[in-house]
């Protein structure tokens, strides 16, 4: 093959991939805009959500249930850091398909133009949008490099917030291996600049 053909066949396996990994999501009808808080420390973020204190006179009064795993330490590193004063908007994109891998996740976050948040981030939009956040099923972040993301002996780990539908009124967050495959109806969280259309 020339070097032509080969640029045109990789082209069009991309197109292909592309338009597989689309149909793998819904796309949201709603995006929700927030603003970063002038107090927002992103270094400090994790250890301020995981405050059950935070939680006691709040909105989850049956509480919250952290994963003490996810911690400012353990994802330290991030594509991109939330900045107070910054303007931003949210949307949660469900899956639609039986088995949805991590790079799948990740082609379609590129692909919608979207910033890679990480744990802070994805904290940061349940505090600000918690009316507005998925219940009933798991909302995953994921990123872009694994060096961002919680590491162990058993491999790297994403992770993910689920809140409690109707009047449970309690919140999880937990850790899935980044080479896991996700299911239906879960969620994944695109968090854009105000000015991305």
């Amino acid at each position: 093959m020339t070097r032509e053909e080969i640029i045109s066949e990789e082209a069009s396996n991309l197109g292909q991939r592309m338009d597989r990994v689309e149909s793998l999501f819904r796309e949201p009808s709603a995006k929700y805009h927030f603003s970063v808080p002038s107090d927002y420390v992103h270094e400090k973020q994790l250890e301020r959500f995981n405050d059950p204190e935070k939680f006691s006179k709040g909105t989850f009064k049956l509480g919250f249930f952290p994963d003490r795993t996810i911690t400012d330490e353990g994802f330290k590193n991030v594509s991109v850091a939330l900045r107070p004063g910054n303007s931003y908007y949210a949307k949660f994109y469900k899956i639609v398909a039986h088995r949805v891998e991590i790079k799948d996740y990740l082609l379609f976050l590129k692909m919608k133009g979207a910033l890679l948040v990480g744990a802070q981030g994805l904290t940061l939009v349940h505090q600000l949008l918690t009316d507005k956040f998925p219940a009933g099923e798991p909302v995953f972040t994921v990123d872009e490099e694994k060096n961002n993301l919680f590491k162990n002996g058993e491999g790297y780990y994403i992770p993910s917030l689920y809140q409690e539908p109707g009047v449970f009124n309690i919140l999880r967050s937990s850790l899935s291996k980044f080479d896991s495959t996700y299911r239906y109806g879960v969620y994944l969280l695109g968090v854009f600049k105000n000015n991305h259309f």
